[in-house]
Order: structure tokens, then sequence, then C-alpha cells
């Protein structure tokens, strides 16, 4: 899909609750999403003019709001099934044991969908990328 498709889906005055920030290479949408009792973002991804993926996260505020990191994983698990990859890095000191960055990779035949959490600043962030038009023959 291409830039201009995207702001037509999304107009720059959506609705009550509603805003859309159109970038150059990336458009977020706020208040389109409710997971639990949390608004994660969404940005869609068009660095080039052309859709590449959709990233949906939610920001760690502190310990007095929710940033629902369970519904938001249980939900993948239960779309996809088990992960195809594990990346998660874990220290091997039990003093940093829950200092872990999880990272689990799901490989569909259209996209690639990517769970990460307790990455930077972001509570959670889920990524969905196009796979590459010539990836089905290199498989």
């Amino acid at each position: 899909m291409t830039v201009e498709g995207v702001r037509a889906l999304y107009p720059l005055k959506p609705g009550e609750g509603r805003k859309v920030e159109h970038h150059k290479s990336v458009t977020e949408l706020h208040g389109f999403m409710v997971l639990g009792k949390c608004k994660p973002r969404v940005e869609i991804l068009h660095p080039e003019g052309t859709v590449t993926g959709i990233s949906i996260w939610m920001r760690d505020e502190g310990a007095f709001r929710p940033t629902c990191n369970d519904e938001a994983r249980l939900a993948l698990f239960q779309k996809f099934g088990p992960p195809d990859m594990d990346n998660t890095r874990r220290s091997i000191l039990p003093l940093y044991a829950d200092m872990a960055s999880e990272s689990l990779t799901w490989i569909e035949p259209a996209m690639t969908v990517e769970w990460r959490e307790g990455n930077g600043l972001a509570a959670w962030s889920i990524t969905y990328r196009a796979a590459p038009t010539n990836s089905a023959g290199q498989l």
C-alpha cells in the first residue's frame, strides 16, 4: 500500500478519542486500538513511500499505569501458536535475572511478526513486517 492509500484510510480528523499524525516515513495512530486497560501506540511504517510494516507498542510509564504485557503476549500466542525463534537475552547472574529482554519471532508466509518485551523505553512492542517478495523461492 502506498502512503496515499494510508492517508486515505486514516484522515487527520478520524473522530472521537482518536488522533492521526502523518509524517514522511511513518503514520502514527493514537486511540485506535484497545488491549485490556491499555491503548497501545500504532505506527504504520512507510520509509520509502510504500508500507513495509506496522509497529504496535506500549511505553512503560511507571507502576501505576498498566502496560498489558501479558495480554499482548498471549494474543500473539493465541493467533500464531509457539514462536519460530526465541532470541531472548537472559543473564546468568541471579541479581540481573529479571532484566531479560524477551525477543520472539513468528514467520508467516506473507510476514514476520516480532515480539519484544523490556526493550529500552517500550514495555513491549509487536512489529509486523512484510516478507520479501523473493523469499518464498529461498525456502
